[in-house]
């Protein structure tokens, strides 16, 4: 069971909690707002798939906002292994100040006919690896980054080289998540593939939930004689 915190936006309450069991919510919690109101909703989707909540909540308004606490619910359940991405407002935004809107409509456009034939990933692709390698807004599991994003170095293998210089130790960085591997730069020193690097931590050691481990050591196993 994985747990995700949402910031909802519109709307009253200023965190949505709950727990996806593969396809499964449960444990839905809402912060602030109307309590008697919230808690019903909460009851009345406990053990509700993903499909089953957006079918009976997504579209539903409250008054002229243009969405509601329901409708909210409904648009963040939708998660993928690699947790929130542009479902939440704020990273969709981040998407739209870095690469501009006729950008970012053409990567949906193109996503959405991919879909149709089976590839996934190209919303992504086509937008790069500032908008790819985005992460934080934690929500309440993380509060110092509730409302914070982490971008991607800009220099990356300059980095990995700055961390030798100061530590003696080779280094390289990579966005890992439930979806796959990235390798995003390294230390001039390491010579080895990139497929084997990227295949070490293939199985993303460092935690998609709550781990937030910052450093994963890889050593190579040696035979004990």
């Amino acid at each position: 069971m994985q747990h995700f915190d949402y910031k909802p936006h519109g709307v009253c309450p200023m965190n949505i909690s709950f727990d996806l069991d593969g396809d499964t919510v449960h444990n839905v919690s809402f912060k602030g707002g109307c309590n008697g109101n919230l808690q019903a909703i909460s009851r009345v989707v406990e053990g509700m798939t993903v499909e089953q909540i957006e079918g009976y909540l997504l579209g539903n308004q409250c008054g002229m906002k243009g969405t509601s606490c329901a409708d909210q619910l409904a648009k963040c359940v939708r998660q993928t292994p690699a947790g929130p991405g542009m479902g939440l407002p704020v990273k969709m935004q981040f998407a739209l100040d870095q690469e501009g809107r006729a950008r970012v409509l053409w990567a949906a456009l193109r996503a959405g006919l991919d879909k149709l034939r089976g590839i996934h990933g190209t919303f992504y692709r086509l937008l790069g690896p500032e908008v790819r390698g985005l992460d934080g807004f934690y929500g309440e599991d993380i509060p110092a980054y509730a409302d914070l994003g982490i971008r991607i170095p800009t220099e990356p293998d300059l980095l990995c080289d700055q961390v030798y210089e100061k530590t003696g130790v080779q280094s390289y960085i990579v966005d890992a998540n439930g979806l796959g591997v990235e390798l995003m730069g390294k230390s001039s020193g390491i010579t080895a593939p990139e497929t084997w690097l990227t295949e070490v931590i293939r199985d993303n050691p460092a935690g998609q939930e709550e781990q937030m481990t910052p450093f994963i050591l890889v050593r190579r196993l040696r035979d004990v004689g």
